[in-house]
This record gives C-alpha cells, structure tokens and sequence, in this order.
C-alpha cells in the first residue's frame, strides 16, 4: 500500500506544479508574441509568432541577393509601369543603408499612383508613399521601395 501512497503523492505534487507551468508557458508565449510584434510590426496577425519568426527569418536574402541591382530587378518583375504609359519614372535613387529604392514618378492621377504603390507592395517588398502632388499634368510622387522586413 506503501508505494499506492507514494504514487498518489507525486501525482498531486505533479497536479499542484502543472497551473503554475502553464502560467509560466503562457506568460513566454505573450513574451515571445510581444518580440515577433516588436520585430515585425507590419505583421498585425499573430498566431504563432515562432512559426512566423521562422517564415521571416528563411526568407532572408544571401548578400548576393541584396543590392541595388536585385532590388531593381525584382522591382522591374512586378512593376506595372512596362504596360501603363500613364505612369513615367522620372528618378532613381539608392540608399545602401536602407537597402531602399526611392523613385520619382508621375502618373495622370492620385488612383494610378495608389495602384501603382499597391501592386508594387507585397511578397518580397515593401512600398511606403512618402509624398504626392497635384500639378496641371496629373500627379507627381515619391516612394521607398524595400525588401519586406527592413
């Protein structure tokens, strides 16, 4: 009977321990969403952040694949511009810093410029607007144009 005793008290010492892991294991998962959230803001669903950590993360580039060049191709690749004669890059400027693009371009309206931004956006980029002006002409903006989690 001795050893019934023995088993039942570390199955209760084991019971009374579990509320306290899970406590602990629920306060390391809200740690580790508040890391993911705090390095992928652009991020707003998060479902299991070391999964997502881990899709970021095996997205990332070799240093061959970072530059200005394959930052340029891979703009070209999804750039709409080819097939719109409406919208005309007018500049192109490069921050190695940043691994960022900032292009000048005009387009014959605010919509053009948004869907330009838009299509860009997504995938392996990012597309921040950083200013639009209206002239006689149609519409003149600027944006960065990045891989996604720079």
């Amino acid at each position: 009977m001795q050893p019934r005793a023995i088993g039942s008290k570390i199955t209760e010492s084991h019971r009374s321990a579990i509320p306290g892991k899970q406590i602990l294991l629920k306060h390391f998962r809200e740690q580790i969403a508040a890391i993911y959230q705090h390095a992928y803001p652009e991020d707003t669903k998060v479902i299991d952040p070391v999964l997502q950590m881990k899709n970021h993360l095996g997205r990332g580039r070799s240093p061959e694949d970072r530059g200005f060049l394959p930052l340029v191709q891979r703009m070209a690749a999804r750039s709409p511009v080819q097939g719109n004669p409406s919208i005309v890059m007018q500049t192109m400027s490069y921050r190695d810093d940043q691994h960022s693009l900032t292009v000048s371009l005009t387009a014959r309206s605010l919509e053009e410029l948004n869907d330009f931004a838009q299509h860009m956006s997504g995938g392996d980029l990012t597309t921040k607007v950083q200013s639009v002006a209206k002239d006689s002409e149609g519409v003149r903006g600027q944006m960065a144009i990045q891989e996604a989690g720079q």
